[in-house]
């Protein structure tokens, strides 16, 4: 069965459980909605297929517990013939099997009884970070794509601790942390409802531990959501190590100039704000080449070049993809703003601004060729430090940052 409330021109949300009672809340809960969505109920996978197939909803959510084809597999149908469909799970149910499944299928884990604000705010979020690299994900695969890039030998590492029985979540937290695609799917993971409602997981450790050796083993070995995608040929001035080195650097100073109780958020961010470079690099090499050598030959800095040839750049990018994972929404901002603080939602210095200033004084303390030899940093937004009178903090900062860049490079 199917009800539509609302005209077809508005998101159209897809929900699918085998349960009439469930749909039936689910229908009342939303009523409020019925202005800004389309809302389908329907009672198994075959007839939310064939709703798909008379025309595609903009965001599914599904059970994992169905008769015949289970939200998993359903899911997969729609990731291959449908891939700009936001595909969230919702369910009281899942095994280490199911989450294997449905961690390369799935953009968000929601776990039943769902709080009715809580399910807005994702499939709203959701959507709106979607619309933020439209043309993107129209144009490439950031809706469909599953997992992101990894530095080859932490996967290799990675892959041969988790077969260690004598390995320790301590163990791996260390080469997790070292590595920006496996820190952002672990972290989707642990956020996800399939490990519990509560307070949200920040830290890499606690993130492997509330994940646990065994789903980490499974999903690495069985369901290849850490998949390696290396590029297949150098990008002339871009290096996923140096990347990562730049990475790590941007993560230790913003959580230094973070106030409290941001550090966390920032330095996590900090990790991750680079991670659309990876996309491109193994997805789109020849492009990440040519926009790099275009910034190069105006001496500007990569973002603005990535602008003017496709309206966005690899900070929108990432940013999208980490929001349909379910990454904190903090994270999620700052890697999206990480070029242009002010445009974030309020006027304070919060984690996206230290992400910001970090980036820019990681690349005066340790320049690298993290993404085009010889590139200008993207600029640091004195004006708005001013307004947001602390620029005064500027030199303390420097001088922490550039004693942070000591530190690594005396690793």
């Amino acid at each position: 069965m199917s009800d539509v409330s609302a005209p077809p021109t508005r998101t159209h949300v897809l929900f699918v459980d085998d349960q009439q009672e469930i749909l039936d809340g689910l229908r009342d809960a939303l009523r409020g909605q019925r202005h800004a969505w389309q809302m389908s109920f329907v009672l198994d996978a075959e007839g939310a297929l064939e709703q798909m197939r008379a025309g595609p909803a903009d965001v599914v959510v599904t059970d994992m517990r169905m008769p015949r084809i289970d939200g998993a597999e359903l899911l997969s149908r729609v990731q291959t013939d449908y891939p700009d469909s936001i595909r969230i799970v919702l369910s009281g149910y899942a095994d280490t099997a199911a989450l294997t499944r449905a961690a390369g299928v799935a953009h968000r884990f929601l776990a039943k009884p769902a709080d009715t604000e809580d399910l807005v705010r994702v499939i709203e979020r959701s959507c709106a970070l979607h619309e933020l690299s439209t043309q993107i994900s129209r144009k490439r695969v950031s809706a469909a794509l599953s997992s992101l890039p990894s530095a080859p030998l932490a996967y290799v590492e990675l892959t041969r601790m988790l077969n260690d029985e004598r390995a320790s979540a301590s163990d791996v937290a260390d080469v997790v942390e070292r590595d920006v695609a496996m820190a952002a799917k672990v972290l989707q993971l642990a956020n996800s409802a399939f490990f519990g409602t509560g307070r949200t997981i920040l830290q890499l450790p606690e993130a492997v531990t509330r994940v646990g050796l065994n789903n980490l083993r499974a999903l690495t070995l069985s369901a290849g959501a850490f998949e390696s995608f290396t590029p297949g040929a150098p990008t002339p001035g871009f290096s996923i190590a140096a990347l990562q080195a730049h990475s790590t650097l941007v993560a230790r100073i913003a959580r230094k100039i973070a106030p409290a109780p941001t550090g966390d958020d920032a330095f996590t961010a900090g990790m991750l704000h680079d991670v659309g470079l990876l996309i491109l690099a193994s997805q789109e090499p020849a492009y990440l080449a040519q926009v790099i050598a275009g910034a190069q030959a105006e001496n500007r800095p990569l973002f603005e070049a990535e602008q003017q040839a496709r309206g966005s750049s690899h900070a929108e990018l990432g940013a999208h993809l980490l929001d349909l994972w379910g990454i904190p929404h903090t994270i999620v901002e700052a890697v999206a703003y990480h070029h242009a603080p002010r445009a974030a939602h309020g006027v304070l210095f919060d984690h996206v601004t230290a992400v910001h200033v970090a980036d820019a004084l990681a690349h005066e303390v340790a320049p690298a060729p993290d993404a085009g030899a010889g590139l200008p940093p993207a600029r640091l937004d004195e004006e708005y430090l001013g307004s947001l009178r602390v620029i005064d903090q500027l030199d303390h900062w420097r001088s922490l940052a550039r004693a942070e860049a000591a530190q690594a490079s005396d690793r």
